[in-house]
């Protein structure tokens, strides 16, 4: 289902209580808010009740941000696999009522385009899907829950790449 842009634009209104975008002009600002717009017009109105999307952050300090918002001093950014490096570039978390997007301010520099940042946004937006439709299992051994969470990983991680890549892929064939 595919929404005209006001529409969509009324749905963001009500849905997305707030974006909060810490970088940038004025201007530039303006352009990020049109780019998540174009995002939204993507997902039926319900999309954002059922998934309980609160708010979208793109703050200028993101690895401060995830560590205030989980009220941790331990989160870090930059992960290292065998000697090779990744950044994070965005971030669900789960707060009262729903759910914060945290994106990274890398993501509007330079070397990022429009592509990239909806396949991050259509990630981050799918764990939220995920975790409706996946709640943790309770009440299971130790070993069991190691097993079972991992396994959630796996299939959270996976399908909200399959599903952003879909996503991306129809708006730029």
């Amino acid at each position: 289902l595919i929404l005209t842009s006001q529409v969509a634009f009324e749905i963001y209104e009500k849905i997305i209580m707030e974006t909060i975008i810490e970088i940038g002009s004025k201007e530039e600002q303006g352009v990020i808010n049109q780019e998540l717009e174009m995002i939204m017009n993507a997902f039926p109105d319900d999309f954002f009740q059922t998934t309980q999307l609160q708010r979208i952050i793109i703050p200028f300090d993101f690895q401060a941000e995830i560590n205030k918002l989980e009220n941790i001093e331990t989160y870090e950014v930059t992960r290292n696999y065998g000697g090779n490096t990744a950044n994070v570039l965005g971030k669900i978390v789960k707060v009262e009522n729903g759910f914060i997007i945290v994106l990274s301010p890398f993501l509007y520099t330079q070397g990022q385009d429009t592509q990239t940042r909806m396949q991050t946004i259509f990630h981050e937006l799918f764990h939220a899907v995920n975790r409706r439709d996946f709640p943790k299992v309770l009440n299971v051994p130790y070993v069991s829950g190691i097993y079972y969470e991992k396994l959630y990983n796996l299939y959270d991680e996976y399908s909200c790449d399959r599903f952003a890549s879909k996503m991306t892929n129809a708006i730029f064939p």
